[in-house]
């Protein structure tokens, strides 16, 4: 086989995992808004989003990649998808952009998880 043939037999491995429903709905109610976290701004976001009773929505997935088409679509209805991480550059949110989501991206850099007041200050000035 050709390395060109091995390549598409890799991908193809990944194409049911395209149709999974195992990501996580913490709150979905059709709002305008919505925010998506991962690996360790979970706990942050999930507290932030309790006290702060703006009418957003948000998810948590557990797969990344390839991200869920169902999930795709949701988070494309979306004015605004607010996505904090824990890097420079803002893959999460760069990859969300590149599937037709409108993301809103906060890097945090420092060494240190986002804390539930930084959470709550980016979801009060998305959600204006």
């Amino acid at each position: 086989l050709n390395a060109a043939a091995m390549v598409n037999k890799r991908f193809k491995k990944l194409s049911p995992l395209t149709s999974n429903e195992d990501f996580k709905f913490v709150y979905d109610v059709n709002n305008k808004n919505a925010i998506i976290g991962w690996c360790g701004s979970k706990g942050a976001i999930t507290e932030a989003f309790v006290e702060t009773n703006r009418d957003l929505d948000y998810y948590y997935p557990y797969q990344l990649y390839p991200l869920s088409t169902i999930l795709a679509e949701k988070l494309r209805s979306y004015e605004k998808v607010i996505v904090p991480e824990l890097n420079y550059e803002g893959q999460f949110a760069k990859y969300l952009k590149s599937m037709g989501i409108n993301t809103i991206s906060f890097t945090k850099t420092e060494g240190y998880p986002f804390t539930t007041k930084e959470i709550k200050e980016i979801i009060n000035e998305v959600a204006k």
